[in-house]
């Protein structure tokens, strides 16, 4: 499943999976590779429109916090913790 918080998209599925699910959506809804940023996606205003169309659900921050930690492989979970 993918939820948004309405600034971030990000996938429930745990790792790779989430990664692979997320990419999938994004590439539906037209958003570019390069804007994946340590599991998640950043919405325009434009883009969410797009993405709520497409099924994501909403949620909180910090439950779209605790999924995009879930599909962060373990390196850009160190990276995020140390920068």
């Amino acid at each position: 499943m993918i939820w948004t918080d309405r600034v971030h998209l990000v996938s429930d599925k745990l790792g790779r999976a989430g990664k692979d699910e997320l990419r999938e959506f994004a590439d539906s809804i037209g958003l570019n590779r390069c804007w994946y940023r340590r599991g998640h996606y950043d919405l325009r205003p434009h883009m969410l429109r797009l993405a709520l169309a497409a099924g994501a659900r909403s949620t909180t921050k910090r439950e779209c916090a605790r999924y995009r930690r879930r599909t962060m492989t373990g390196v850009e979970w160190h990276l995020q913790r140390i920068l």
